[in-house]
């Protein structure tokens, strides 16, 4: 397979991961016992001069995650086109994209549950196999 392919359906895996994260965010279970720990998490106290609660700092960390996966859209989009042009130019990107890939596996692993286990698995394997072919094709204009 060809790295761009792989690395467009690297970025369409990136954009759902964003779109699936995000509405974790704007959605948070409201019910249960899940709903009673977010209910105490919105406590307020000092930090540094700010009043902020835990219910802050997850909100804000849920933003910044799902920014960075629409960075990683992007980056994986932006690496199909440099991909064809100059596979040699894109392989030190792709093995840091990589790198967050397999990191975010391991995290999901540790930490999550299905589906962003299934999501983070299915990355690694498209940036794996982007990163192979990259490799090759670097081998083959040199």
């Amino acid at each position: 397979m060809k790295a761009s392919t792989c690395l467009r359906l690297l970025a369409a895996i990136m954009v759902l991961f964003t779109f699936g994260h995000t509405m974790g965010v704007l959605n948070p279970p409201a019910k249960g016992p899940a709903g009673q720990v977010l209910d105490a998490m919105r406590t307020r106290f000092q930090v540094m001069g700010f009043e902020r609660s835990y219910w802050d700092f997850y909100r804000g960390f849920g933003w910044f995650v799902s920014l960075e996966f629409a960075l990683f859209a992007v980056i994986a989009y932006q690496l199909s086109v440099m991909s064809r042009s100059s596979a040699r130019a894109a392989v030190p990107l792709m093995v840091t994209l990589e790198i967050g890939c397999v990191a975010t596996a391991i995290l999901s692993l540790m930490y999550f549950f299905a589906a962003p286990i299934v999501t983070s698995l299915v990355a690694v394997v498209c940036s794996t196999a982007a990163l192979v072919a990259l490799w090759r094709d670097a081998r083959l204009a040199a």
